[in-house]
């Protein structure tokens, strides 16, 4: 896809990812489960259908394993698209779920 970056098979016959478990690929590392189900949802409203679908979620996921922003990568991809996105909404579906992640206030 155009001015999007997608993970590449191990071969060119090879129709599946690497990956074969949404869940399990992410499953120990809260932060990456976070990226991905933003690839999901993001990969939706970007048009991509069935194996394009998750295999771009693994490229969002990737890119935090990288080091790098998810919320960043999926706004490029979206200004690729040009589609409009806000990017308060890609960082809120970035965020732990309520009452995860942050420290009890002290009394």
């Amino acid at each position: 896809m155009k001015g999007i970056a997608m993970p590449q098979y191990r071969s060119p016959d090879e129709r599946t990812p690497v990956i074969t478990g949404l869940e399990e690929a992410s499953a120990e590392d809260p932060m990456a489960r976070r990226a991905l189900r933003l690839g999901l949802w993001a990969g939706k409203r970007l048009g991509f259908a069935e194996g394009g679908l998750a295999l771009y979620a693994f490229s969002v996921m990737d890119t935090v394993a990288a080091g790098a922003c998810a919320v960043a990568r999926v706004s490029r991809d979206f200004a690729a698209r040009g589609l409009p996105v806000e990017l308060a909404e890609l960082r809120a579906r970035m965020a732990p779920p309520s009452g995860m992640g942050r420290l009890a206030p002290s009394h």
